[in-house]
C-alpha cells in the first residue's frame, strides 16, 4: 500500500516537473533536451560559486589576521592595524559560515539532477 502511494506521489513528481520544463522551454524557444542539462549543470555552479566565496573569505581573514597580528607586535603600530585585525576575524567567521553550508550542500555536486528537480519545482 505504501508503495504504491510512493510510486504515486513520485510520478507527479516528475509529471509536474517535466511540465514546469516544458513550460520554460517552450518560452525560450529550445527542446527540453538542450533545456535540462543547464539545469543540472547551474546546481553544480551553484555549489562551487559558495564553495570559492567561502575560500576567499577565509584566505583574507586567515591573511589578515597573520599580518594584523605580526603588526600589532609593535606597540607603536597597534592601533593602526586593530581594524585589519578586527575585519580579518569577522572574513574568518564568515568563511567557516559559508564554508558550513558549502559542505552541507555537497550533494548538488554528487547528486545534480534531484537538486535541478527540486529547483525546477521551486522546493
Amino acid at each position: 500500500m505504501q508503495a504504491d502511494t510512493l510510486q504515486t506521489t513520485g510520478k507527479l513528481i516528475v509529471e509536474e516537473s517535466f511540465k514546469r520544463l516544458d513550460a520554460l522551454a517552450e518560452k525560450a524557444g529550445v527542446a527540453v533536451e538542450h533545456f535540462w542539462p543547464i539545469f543540472v549543470q547551474q546546481q553544480v555552479l551553484d555549489w562551487w560559486s559558495s564553495f570559492a566565496l567561502a575560500m576567499f573569505f577565509l584566505v583574507f581573514g586567515v591573511l589578515s589576521l597573520i599580518y594584523g597580528l605580526r603588526k600589532m607586535k609593535d606597540p607603536e603600530e597597534f592601533t593602526q592595524y586593530t581594524a585589519l585585525w578586527i575585519a580579518g576575524g569577522i572574513a574568518t567567521f564568515i568563511g567557516f559560515i559559508v564554508l558550513a553550508f558549502s559542505i552541507s550542500d555537497i550533494s548538488q555536486v554528487l547528486n545534480p539532477e534531484y537538486h535541478a528537480i527540486q529547483s525546477l519545482l521551486g522546493r
